[in-house]
């Protein structure tokens, strides 16, 4: 059998012929629509559900007594993997990002890209989009969050692609 994606069809030899099977362009096109709408409307990451181990985990303090770093280990380890594993992880504390202050280290050259645009592109201003409340108030929120982690910067003219840095 010999299926052809970009030709919508599929061919497959009998017993006296080779059969040929073709699609319909315009419900192909429709159902794609219609998975990729679904995809879309169920993309909010803020009502997902939290992500369940499947197995049980132990949730050990990496950072010394009363410290907020804690990490979950497997409960199928032995008593000697669990204190070897906590043992190696506790001696690497620093080398883990707990919050996105502790990434401020690393260099702009690693982090940083540059959009490759054409200089005979004219800058357009796009048009502001009206949102919901929520979502206004949602928008704002994670701006805000970004700015205070300095990740990005205002724009100095309407033409200026966004000044993104990691």
């Amino acid at each position: 059998m010999v299926i052809s994606t970009p030709h919508l069809c599929a061919k497959f030899p009998t017993s006296s012929d080779v059969v040929t099977i073709r699609g319909d362009l315009r419900q192909t096109t429709r159902c794609y629509q219609i998975a990729a709408q679904f995809v879309v409307d169920h993309l909010d990451p803020r009502e997902s559900q939290p992500l369940i181990p499947q197995e049980r985990v132990i949730n050990v303090s990496v950072g010394g007594e009363g410290s907020s770093k804690i990490i979950n280990i497997s409960s199928t380890l032995n008593a000697n993997q669990q204190a070897g594993v906590t043992t190696l992880l506790s001696e690497y504390v620093d080398v883990f990002a707990w919050s996105s202050e502790d990434i401020s280290g690393v260099d702009r050259v690693i982090c940083e890209h540059r959009l490759s645009i054409s200089t005979d592109t004219i800058p357009t201003k796009q048009k502001k989009r009206v949102m919901a409340g929520e979502r206004q108030n949602a928008i704002e929120e994670e701006v805000y969050k970004l700015l205070k982690q300095a990740t990005s910067g205002k724009s100095n003219t309407p033409s200026d692609l966004p000044m993104l840095s990691w």
